[in-house]
């Protein structure tokens, strides 16, 4: 995950576009861009998957638990949702991951 990501995750959050955490599960139908740490543990990255895969939102295995935290402001932080379907368009940008057509 480039520094570039990680300092617009932080403008979304101030902006209220992103929701953090656990919160980010209940959030999935609103959603345009679930994130989920690649070292976040297998039973979270399965219910996100599988709410996700449900809603047909688009997730993200990406960075780390640490990334994700220190880019938000706290220790750790498995998953993130973003709200704005420009800023998801962004997020994929930076990261160099093409959307699919007629995703966001």
């Amino acid at each position: 995950m480039n520094e570039k990501t990680l300092a617009f995750l932080g403008i979304l959050r101030k902006g209220g576009n992103l929701i953090i955490g656990k919160a980010a599960e209940s959030a999935i139908e609103k959603a345009s861009l679930v994130l989920v740490s690649e070292d976040a543990g297998e039973a979270v990255k399965k219910s996100f998957a599988d709410k996700a895969s449900y809603h047909h939102k688009r997730l993200v295995f990406i960075g780390s638990k640490e990334q994700l935290g220190q880019a938000l402001g706290y220790q750790e932080i498995s998953a993130v949702a973003i709200l704005h379907p420009k800023a998801a368009k962004k997020v994929l940008q930076l990261e160099g991951i093409t959307p699919q057509k007629g995703e966001l």
